[in-house]
């Protein structure tokens, strides 16, 4: 982001990190200038980091990976921001699979949207650049809480 967005955006951060312990906590969001990226802000957060053979570790990666999401979306209200993208967040590198971050992301960004009514979030996009797994359990998951109704009632956002 660096490379694109320019340094900006890393002084930025460290200056908000810097009175908080030089870092940002599992689940914490906070949001900077784009640099010279085209978007109003930039949502940075840190996703937990699964350990599928630890029970206890893997329930308490689920919460804080739903809040992780409900904190970027919190950010983006803050700053009445009208649409977001969120990333596969602790997908991959992370040490965890698509196909159990996903549904708990887009489930939270349900969650949020709907107990949101009145937020200024009007465009919630998932993103995925590279990963195809990623993109299809993405679709997947949307399809589902679709056919489950779940979707079925006006919520202030969209998932593209």
């Amino acid at each position: 982001m660096n490379l694109k967005g320019g340094q900006s955006i890393q002084a930025e951060l460290n200056q908000y990190l810097k009175p908080n312990g030089g870092k940002l906590e599992t689940g914490q969001a906070v949001s900077t200038g784009p640099g010279s990226l085209p978007f109003k802000r930039i949502i940075h957060t840190v996703g937990p980091t699964y350990d599928i053979w630890n029970q206890e570790n893997f329930i308490f990666c689920q919460q804080n990976l739903r809040k992780c999401v409900r904190n970027c979306l919190k950010e983006a209200t803050k700053h009445n921001l009208s649409s977001i993208a969120i990333p596969a967040i602790s997908c991959g590198f992370f040490g965890e699979k698509a196909a159990t971050c996903v549904p708990i992301i887009v489930k939270a960004i349900v969650d949020f949207a709907t107990n949101n009514e009145d937020g200024c979030l009007r465009e919630i996009g998932l993103v995925e650049m590279f990963n195809e797994e990623i993109k299809a359990e993405f679709k997947k998951s949307i399809s589902l809480l679709r056919k489950d109704g779940n979707l079925s009632s006006p919520i202030p956002a969209r998932l593209v």
